[in-house]
């Protein structure tokens, strides 16, 4: 695939020469062309004053020079594809919205967080059990010794927590269903309670078989569990209050390869199996759990919590096994870490560092921030629905950050390339299946920002208010200026070998593919970049024109900018590294180095467009 960047990093230093125009096949000015795409455009500021409001249209033009902040949009470029976004119907959720509202108004938030008109939520993350936000502490099978679950049973959750699912179900049928226990049942572990301990050895397949009961159970009742973690945060054993089992990496390991994977396997259940479920900070625990091929076999990936650590864990764990995917699956904020600003930048990182969701963790709590086993709560949910007053429904800031991206971006949609600008301008794209465009941009900054979205040869510019969030979405097919250049040296076109990993050589006899072709950008004043197809990344004179030329750069400076000026028989193309010529060195044998400080053979080239 392809993948393109731009971050005007560095200033365009290289202007020394006159303006020249592309002439004949080699170069032509570019065409003038009509206005593009029309672009949506949604608005929420941190304040709350506008509130994913829809703002007027905008519409894509011809590209021009300028030297604003550009996020180059590259829907040629697609990483990973998205099962959606969404929280989780606890119990204390649950209860709320079945108890503490209304027909009409309970049919109208349910509308809201699933429907159309709403935010279009996509996934839901069900706790099997109990968990904190529970009005009590229960498991499907509580009977002691009960080695065969003749007394397994669901009906606890039927009352409320399986109607708001099934309901949530009806309002969007794409909705995927997550589950995670928060402790086996406690006579199957060390402490003989669900409060702490581990699970016993002698208890492994029994627990795979209660685990494999509650996916058929549930799916008995209209809802499909689309997949299921071993263990809630398995490092985690230091509450007294609620729900928790410590699972080293060993142990689980073992329990799903000898055990839980097989039950379901042996079931014919398609459930995935995830691993891992906690805090970026121990991602070597899924590596090391992935790194044993027999559990791995049966495991699609690793699934992460943002208390602890940096996000780019998920990108450094991806790159250890890029075969397996990557969700994000409780984001839960509160007192500690509240705030609009906050939320958006990492749903919006959380998504660029190839996560497949983002699950915030209560879709609702009370006044009180429960119903909930703990003694403090200090977590907010999506929503607040009084419990002492009927209808009181207040949507907080993570409804509307979560709404940037689950109204506008459904599941099976494709993240694609974008630059950032970490801290200040946050921002990810996609391609839904539909083929439209959703570009969602943040803005950290105390002060307002103007920018540039580029999209092929299209782009816009717009001004985002100061701790902003937008999202744009658009339909319509890019255009890119694509060429492919060969060298009069040999009569060979250059290709970023490897798949750009390599430096530029002019080996090939044909054009055959991303290799041979870059898409040419226009800096102004004669000034261009090249952008490899085969990578996305930017040619750049690395070491300032010291060392051959690569494609590997993800934003434009001064090394990645070149002067093309027109000459007999080609074009010349000059390093603004060290203002020396590009030349294909060894008569095309060697790569290509900006080494020259005149023109003749080895450094003219022939442009053709496709």
């Amino acid at each position: 695939m392809l993948k393109f960047k731009l971050n005007m990093k560095k200033p365009l230093l290289f202007l020394s020469m006159l303006s020249v125009i592309w002439s004949g096949s080699a170069l032509s000015s570019l065409p003038i062309k009509a206005a593009g795409p029309s672009v949506e455009v949604w608005m929420t500021r941190d304040n709350l004053s506008t509130a994913l409001q829809r703002q007027g249209d905008i519409v894509f033009q011809q590209d021009s020079p300028g030297n604003q902040r550009t996020i180059d949009v590259n829907d040629f470029l697609k990483y990973q594809q998205m099962d959606g976004f969404g929280a989780s119907m606890t119990d204390s959720s649950a209860w709320l919205i079945s108890h503490q509202l209304s027909d009409s108004k309970r049919a109208e938030v349910m509308e809201r967080l699933f429907g159309q008109s709403g935010i279009g939520l996509s996934m839901l993350r069900q706790t099997i059990g109990a968990s904190d936000f529970n009005w009590e502490m229960y498991s499907y099978a509580d009977t002691a010794w009960d080695w065969n679950l003749n007394n397994f049973s669901i009906n606890r959750d039927k009352p409320y927590i399986i109607p708001m699912v099934k309901a949530a179900l009806t309002k969007n049928p794409q909705i995927k269903v997550m589950a995670s226990p928060w402790s086996a049942p406690g006579w199957m572990k060390s402490t003989g309670s669900m409060i702490g301990g581990y699970l016993n050895h002698d208890s492994y397949e029994v627990y795979a078989q209660y685990l494999r009961r509650f996916i058929q159970s549930y799916q008995s009742e209209g809802i499909p569990i689309y997949a299921i973690t071993p263990q809630n945060e398995p490092l985690f054993n230091g509450s007294n209050e609620y729900p928790t089992m410590y699972m080293s990496v060993d142990d689980q390991t073992k329990f799903i390869r000898d055990h839980l994977g097989p039950a379901l396997r042996g079931s014919g259940l398609q459930t995935k199996i995830i691993a891992y479920d906690h805090n970026y900070d121990q991602y070597a625990y899924p590596r090391d759990v992935l790194n044993n091929a027999a559990a791995a076999s049966y495991i699609a990936g690793s699934a992460f919590h943002h208390y602890g650590g940096d996000v780019t864990a998920m990108t450094t764990l991806h790159n250890l096994h890029p075969n397996k995917d990557i969700w994000f699956t409780e984001g839960g904020f509160g007192s500690w870490n509240d705030g609009f600003k906050n939320q958006i930048r990492e749903m919006i990182n959380v998504t660029r560092n190839w996560s497949k969701s983002y699950i915030l963790w209560n879709i609702a709590l009370d006044q009180n921030n429960g119903p909930s086993l703990l003694s403090n709560s200090i977590n907010y949910g999506m929503l607040r629905i009084r419990s002492d007053a009927q209808d009181q429904v207040t949507y907080n800031n993570q409804y509307y950050a979560m709404g940037h991206l689950s109204k506008f971006v459904v599941p099976g949609a494709y993240r694609v390339d974008t630059n950032t600008y970490a801290n200040s301008l946050d921002n990810v794209a996609f391609q839904n299946p539909d083929g439209s465009k959703v570009l969602v941009v943040a803005n950290s900054e105390n002060q307002n920002q103007t920018f540039k979205a580029r999209w092929g040869n299209q782009s816009f510019t717009y001004t985002i208010p100061a701790g902003s969030a937008l999202t744009f979405k658009w339909y319509g097919e890019t255009t890119r200026d694509v060429i492919s250049l060969k060298a009069s040296a040999n009569g060979k076109f250059v290709a970023a070998e490897d798949g750009g990993n390599s430096p530029l050589i002019a080996n090939r006899d044909a054009v055959g593919g991303a290799w041979e072709s870059f898409e040419r950008i226009n800096l102004g004043i004669g000034n261009y970049a090249f952008k490899s197809m085969a990578n996305g990344r930017f040619v750049a004179a690395e070491n300032a024109g010291a060392s051959p030329l690569i494609a590997r750069s993800g934003s434009i400076g001064t090394w990645e900018t070149f002067q093309v000026a027109s000459v007999s028989g080609g074009v010349t193309l000059r390093a603004a590294a060290k203002s020396q010529f590009v030349s294909a060195d060894n008569a095309g044998a060697s790569p290509l180095i900006a080494n020259r400080s005149t023109a003749s053979g080895w450094e003219t080239f022939q442009i053709s467009v496709h």
